[in-house]
């Protein structure tokens, strides 16, 4: 019976801490958006702690001697990035999908997420589409 209790009261604790972990505010409090190949956006009640910023995208990827792809590519980038106070964080990135030196000319952005420490989206601060800055 004893057992019984304490794999109960085990399984409350984890719930519930799963609970807090994504029972804050996060949100996108401006953006996200998109400024040519920069990548604007704030972002509060996330938190303290390390992030990653996913974002997927189709883009061409110009070499310096002007040679370009077939087409347009899929490309993922991924950008670290850690919120020490206050559970806010303001993006304002070039993104450079390709290599250095290379140009990048974004053709659309298909999905950005955010992820924790572990790795794992945290849901409402994923969107499918991001609009041009104006």
């Amino acid at each position: 019976m004893k057992a019984r209790i304490l794999s109960f009261a085990i399984a409350l604790l984890v719930m519930f801490s799963i609970g807090l972990a994504y029972s804050s505010h996060e949100q996108w409090n401006t953006g996200p958006c998109l400024d040519g190949n920069v990548f604007k956006g704030k972002i509060t009640g996330i938190g303290n702690g390390d992030f990653t910023l996913r974002i997927v995208g189709f883009v061409d990827c110009r070499n310096p001697g002007s040679q370009d792809p077939p087409a347009w590519q899929e490309r993922t980038l991924d950008i670290p990035f850690g919120v020490k106070k206050n559970g806010t964080y303001t993006f304002n990135t070039t993104l450079q999908f390709c290599k250095k030196r290379w140009t990048t000319t974004i053709q659309s952005i298909t999905s950005i997420e955010v992820l924790d420490a572990n790795g794992v989206p945290i849901p409402s601060l994923s969107t499918s589409s991001v609009p041009s800055c104006n």
